[in-house]
């Protein structure tokens, strides 16, 4: 009966290849935390519209979710959420219009759940189904049923936000008041632009708890 065989000594690593196998790792460890940064941070959505005499907007869709979380594991918190912005052209700057971004004069809007379900509903109802805008979701005082309306107050502060449908595309407005709104003409292809985005957004906030 032969002798059982002897285990081998564990073969030698070179420094430089233990390195080249903990580069690798931390490269696959940085490109795990990307693309769990990208799936509540994404890359915001942009749609440009200068004119020729100045008066063009910008739109800009941002989604930025920062959860804590509690000793159980679970979401506890978030901080964040899905903005709009839309900025007034400014001028221009080496030949290439430029928008007012950090002007006083840019209008925000955060949207939430209700909000995103309703342009989504919109979406739905006017494209693919060729109907009006449901009445639960109108715009106060559309009887067309051809524009979605959300209306928001906090403290003493109002937002309105309205998406209008056209043939050939939609109107998005934010307003404060009756003289500081601004409104950006979507074609049809920017309208599914912003729909992928919405739902995505509204995946993310539903997973991190968002109501």
């Amino acid at each position: 009966m032969s002798s059982p065989t002897p285990p081998q000594p564990p073969a030698k690593v070179s420094s430089a290849d233990l390195y080249n196998r903990l580069d690798a790792l931390a490269a696959a460890i940085q490109g795990v935390a990307q693309q769990l940064r990208l799936e509540l941070n994404p890359e915001s959505l942009y749609v440009y519209k200068p004119m020729k005499s100045g008066k063009g907007a910008a739109l800009k869709v941002d989604l930025r979710l920062v959860p804590t979380y509690g000793e159980t594991g679970y979401v506890a918190d978030v901080k964040g959420g899905l903005f709009v912005e839309l900025a007034a052209q400014e001028g221009e700057k080496d030949g290439f219009p430029t928008f007012g971004w950090k002007s006083e004069d840019k209008l925000s809007a955060k949207l939430g759940i209700p909000d995103v379900t309703a342009i989504l509903v919109g979406l739905r109802e006017v494209r693919l189904r060729g109907k009006v805008v449901p009445a639960g979701i109108r715009s106060k005082g559309d009887e067309k049923g051809t524009t979605v309306g959300m209306f928001h107050v906090f403290k003493d502060e109002t937002t309105a936000i309205q998406l209008q449908f056209g043939a050939d595309g939609s109107f998005l407005q934010i307003s404060k008041s009756k003289e500081e709104r601004r409104s950006i003409k979507l074609t049809l292809q920017e309208e599914v632009q912003l729909e992928i985005y919405l739902r995505f957004a509204l995946q993310r906030l539903l997973q991190v708890g968002v109501r």
